[in-house]
């Protein structure tokens, strides 16, 4: 690395204002993906937590602070939501946040952005589009498989899981996409420059309004990392053409430029919701890999 980037003494002072001059130690949970790993898409799993035995566990091994996805890859926002979706009906953001109060922790919660499979499902019209084909960014989800519990039928568990298929993947294999055995659903990526950026910042208002929190970290506010050709939408076209005229969709520097910028734009907008609502929590986004910042 030519440059290693670092964070201003302003930057830094916002950190020490909120977690003080400790290091952080911290746990992290992902309710809908079942008990092992990351494998399975199972709400079931998500109802039957118990936040304050997880919490407690935590403090005794000397963490100092815990981070929920609240809202993962499949869509569901595990909340008290009024813009979201959530299928287990469960507050689970409250009960950790209760929690997390009680044993002194530092609550933190990851909100995924762009990746959100039931929107695909039930608002293609936001999908980004693939310029080689035409064709809604929505695919085989490569990680997590679904179940069909005991004395329910596929089209039962479709009603709950609209972007459920009917194709099954019988054996485990090795690589990440492959280790997941059950009934495949698809994923969607949605457009930044979309009315899906519209309902995500709604989503984030709401959980900052709504519930204790320390800090809100960004996942997924990027395109589909495996296709080099989104977006190819209306939206995207337009702006392409207005930011640099003459210059081809799909590829070069320009193409490279324009989703980096559309990418940062939405991160602002997801930096903002969150400080305007309460400027003392703490913003912060996944990026994997990516350079030390200390």
């Amino acid at each position: 690395m030519v440059k290693k980037p670092s964070l201003s003494q302003p930057a830094i002072d916002v950190f020490k204002a909120r977690f003080g001059d400790k290091k952080i130690f911290s746990q992290a949970l992902m309710p809908v993906r079942g008990d092992k790993g990351f494998r399975k898409l199972d709400y079931d799993f998500a109802k039957s937590l118990d936040a304050d035995a997880i919490i407690k566990k935590c403090k005794e091994n000397g963490f100092n602070a815990f981070g929920l996805v609240v809202k993962d890859t499949d869509g569901a926002t595990l909340s008290s939501t009024k813009s979201g979706w959530n299928p287990t009906g469960i507050d689970t953001a409250k009960l950790f946040e209760e929690a997390c109060q009680r044993y002194e922790m530092f609550y933190i919660l990851s909100v995924t952005n762009m990746n959100d499979a039931f929107r695909g499902a039930v608002h293609p019209e936001s999908v980004s589009i693939h310029i080689k084909n035409g064709e809604p960014s929505t695919h085989d989800e490569g990680e997590m498989r679904v179940d069909i519990p005991a004395g329910k039928t596929l089209e039962e568990m479709r009603q709950l899981i609209p972007f459920l298929t009917g194709r099954k993947d019988e054996i485990s294999g090795k690589a990440r996409g492959a280790r997941g055995t059950g009934y495949i659903p698809t994923t969607s990526f949605h457009c930044p420059r979309s009315e899906h950026a519209e309902y995500m910042i709604s989503i984030v208002k709401e959980l900052v309004k709504n519930y204790h929190v320390d800090g809100v970290f960004a996942d997924y506010i990027r395109y589909d990392g495996a296709y080099t050709d989104l977006c190819g939408c209306p939206r995207c076209q337009k702006a392409f053409a207005e930011q640099h005229p003459g210059k081809p969709m799909g590829k070069g520097k320009a193409w490279f430029d324009f989703k980096e910028d559309t990418i940062a734009e939405y991160g602002k907008r997801f930096n903002a919701a969150v400080k305007e609502t309460d400027p003392d929590v703490i913003t912060g986004w996944f990026n994997l890999p990516g350079p030390k910042l200390f």
